[in-house]
């Protein structure tokens, strides 16, 4: 049986939130460094983009033994923040698929490399993400 993992990516993710920040900073004030938006006027983006995106996660993803051993198949939805530096920070799984799927699209969450971050009037700022990573079995 031929193994092929497919990952489905829903970038529609959170846009925009209008909450006013005034500061004319380049990053989040210290008084805003803890706030996370659920939307924000330019969402997060992984550097390179969408399809930098997809290439980090097929290339790195290693489909769970026993969720092949029990033929699973479906997709997990990972929510994580996206910080005011762009690293990841907060992973936890929304919705589960087992056997090891959870784990391991948390691994590849946890270790994608710093984001752009998002930016809500200028300002960079914490952002919520949610992400779908779909594992497929082909025959």
């Amino acid at each position: 049986m031929k193994l092929i993992c497919i990952l489905f990516l829903t970038l529609s993710s959170l846009f925009v939130s209008a909450q006013k920040i005034e500061s004319s900073a380049s990053h989040a004030p210290s008084a805003e460094q803890d706030r996370v938006y659920d939307f924000v006027q330019v969402p997060p983006e992984f550097i390179g983009g969408e399809a930098a995106m997809l290439k980090y996660l097929t290339e790195n993803l290693r489909y769970p033994a026993e969720a092949r051993s029990n033929h699973i198949s479906g997709y997990c939805i990972v929510g994580f923040v996206v910080t005011y530096e762009g690293k990841i920070d907060k992973a936890k799984i929304l919705r589960s698929l087992g056997g090891g799927c959870d784990e391991e699209a948390l691994r590849l969450i946890k270790e994608m490399p710093a984001w752009t971050p998002g930016m809500q009037d200028g300002i960079k700022v914490n952002v919520r993400y949610t992400l779908p990573i779909r594992f497929k079995l082909e025959k």
